[in-house]
């Protein structure tokens, strides 16, 4: 018996052992799987049949990748976004989600960090949050989970430096990665371990590059940028590859963006902050909130409760001066004479900006008040 008979031998071997019809199975190997081995094709088929998921329709994925060590493909498989939804959606739980919200500058104005559901042409896209909704089996409440992808972690690049094709669609794919992490948080039984391909920047510090496959972190990793957020294009239509370029600044950290994110409906669970509805209060407030910087019964912190977290985060080691310190980072960042010509809207947006920068230490498992200090100390040696 040759080889090539002992390979289809193989294959219909695989075919019969995962209930595949025929047609099928000549369908997957002739699309999807067209260059795959047997096992990187029982990985699909084993999946598939243990997730319910459709590989013809898009719901997971076949994906290759050459291994320089071992001068030959490596197949993997990993569950597309459509996947995600559909798992999530089987639990009978699953209550929708919200429009994405990018976070984005511009050259004129580095350090005005703005949201929205669109971003204009020429804006620098640094960040996009996604919060998905889950109906409780006991309560009938929904409770809302946010995640926010920063492009730093998840950009992806050619050998050569230059950014993927499909990576100058930022709009599209950056929500995604926030879409994704989100349904994690909300459906960690189901979900966990998941990663949907456009997170495969964002996995490879999770772990060793010779053990292929999604990572178990659940969380976004505070990781400092190597370069400045990349130019991108507008949210809809198409735009060109070379009409994407990089700001490569090796000393200047990357800025987060702004907690600035539509007001839900349902409050959130102290496990997964919401992100505040617009208010007016400013950081002149010194009471010190609950825990998680949640209002009274669990409310949806406001930007005074937001304050008075930041306050209290940095007050051992600013000690009685650190709403002082708060206001002068809000007049600097803002590029204002003083505390009082700042207009409210604008501290606003500068307390939520630091509030932010306290979950995402906290969601990562580090220091929050350092990950402030460093935030307000970067600022202060670039006004120098």
């Amino acid at each position: 018996m040759d080889d090539k008979q002992t390979r289809i031998d193989q294959f219909e071997e695989l075919r019969k052992r995962y209930g595949v019809s025929q047609e099928r199975f000549s369908l997957i190997r002739r699309t999807i799987a067209k260059n795959a081995d047997e096992i990187g094709l029982e990985k699909l088929l084993y999946l598939s049949k243990e997730l319910k998921l459709d590989a013809l329709q898009g719901q997971i994925h076949l994906v290759g990748r050459f291994d320089s060590e071992k001068n030959q493909w490596v197949w993997d498989v990993q569950v597309g976004i459509d996947g995600l939804r559909s798992l999530a959606e089987d639990t009978g739980q699953y209550a929708g989600q919200d429009l994405p919200i990018f976070y984005w500058s511009s050259d004129s104005e580095p350090d005005k960090v703005v949201s929205g559901p669109v971003f204009p042409d020429g804006a620098i896209v640094q960040a996009c949050s996604v919060t998905v909704h889950r109906r409780m089996s006991v309560t009938g409440e929904p409770v809302s989970y946010g995640y926010t992808a920063y492009l730093r972690d998840y950009l992806q690049r050619k050998r050569d430096g230059k950014i993927t094709f499909m990576w100058t669609k930022v709009g599209v794919m950056l929500p995604k990665c926030a879409e994704a992490g989100a349904l994690r948080k909300g459906f960690p039984r189901q979900l966990g371990g998941l990663y949907v391909p456009e997170e495969m920047e964002f996995l490879k510090d999770q772990q060793p590059e010779t053990q292929p496959g999604p990572a178990a972190a659940e969380e976004q990793v505070d990781k400092s940028a190597k370069e400045e957020p990349a130019k991108m294009p507008p949210a809809t239509g198409e735009t060109r590859a070379e009409e994407v370029s990089a700001q490569k600044t090796a000393s200047a950290p990357a800025r987060p963006p702004k907690a600035l994110v539509k007001k839900q409906p349902t409050p959130a669970t102290p496990e997964s902050p919401k992100q505040p509805p617009p208010e007016t209060a400013t950081t002149e407030a010194v009471a010190v909130p609950s825990a998680e910087g949640q209002s009274p019964a669990g409310e949806p912190p406001t930007v005074k409760s937001m304050g008075q977290e930041i306050i209290s985060v940095l007050r051992d080691h600013y000690k009685d001066k650190a709403g002082e310190v708060v206001k002068n980072y809000i007049v600097s960042a803002s590029g204002s004479k003083n505390f009082v010509s700042v207009p409210a809207a604008t501290r606003d947006e500068m307390v939520k900006l630091l509030y932010l920068r306290i979950v995402d230490a906290r969601a990562a498992g580090s220091d929050p008040a350092s990950a402030l200090i460093s935030m307000i100390e970067n600022k202060e040696k670039a006004n120098e």
